[in-house]
């Protein structure tokens, strides 16, 4: 933890995470299926069996556990989280419905109790990786499991009404092969810092039959309006 707040102050200079640290102590078990738990705005992700998330408030309570729910659907998962300053809860999700020929993507909004106040369908774009925006808007990164046929653009950003406001960085502006994001459970790939946007690509790639990883991940940051900055 100590060397992640590291990288993240020099990354993202003058940010909370260089502020004065304090200790927390948790109320529970943080990692039950091995995965990583998403630390923001103070609050604390942590990833349960059965797809259900744990929030833990600042202080180190449990404020609630909760699944995500989409309509119809006969399996629902839970990639990633992330937790606006005022606790309200941005999930991405993949899910199936019965009969259907391949899952599809989503981000299902909670509020501080845990229940889910809406769902928004990503369709055929799946999202990974989600963070909150100083205007509360939500940021994610994504990937499409079919995308050979036509371009799409990884980084989306969205309102809390569930309104796409911005697409950026098109898929095609990485290389070919592997994908620039793959799924991802746990953990960070995406944070939203001073104006800046910055996310970690080839870290989650899905690679195919003799295909070798890249040896290095690589972070794109862009600012508030999708400008590809560095």
């Amino acid at each position: 933890m100590l060397a992640l707040l590291m990288f993240l102050a020099m990354v993202f200079p003058g940010s909370a995470v260089a502020a004065e640290a304090h200790d927390v102590f948790y109320q529970g078990n943080l990692a039950p299926r091995n995965i990583v738990p998403t630390f923001e705005n103070g609050y604390l992700v942590v990833y349960d069996i059965d797809s259900k998330i744990a929030l833990y408030a600042p202080d180190g309570s449990l404020v609630y556990k909760a699944a995500a729910q989409v309509d119809g659907a006969s399996w629902v998962h839970v990639s990633n989280a992330g937790v606006d300053s005022d606790g309200t809860l941005a999930a991405a999700v993949e899910y199936r419905r019965p009969k259907a020929s391949d899952q599809r993507g989503g981000i299902a909004i909670l509020d501080r109790t845990g229940a889910q106040t809406l769902f928004l369908d990503t369709g055929e774009y799946s999202p990974t990786h989600v963070s909150f925006g100083p205007d509360h808007s939500i940021w994610t990164i994504g990937w499409r499991r079919n995308a050979s046929d036509s371009d799409y653009f990884v980084l989306r950003n969205y309102s809390i009404a569930g309104q796409l406001i911005g697409a950026f960085l098109s898929r095609s502006s990485f290389e070919p092969e592997p994908d620039p994001v793959g799924p991802c459970e746990g953990g960070w790939q995406l944070r939203v810092v001073n104006g800046k946007v910055g996310a970690l690509f080839y870290s989650s790639s899905i690679l195919k039959p003799g295909q070798r990883p890249r040896p290095l991940a690589e972070w794109v940051e862009t600012d508030l309006k999708g400008k590809e900055i560095g």
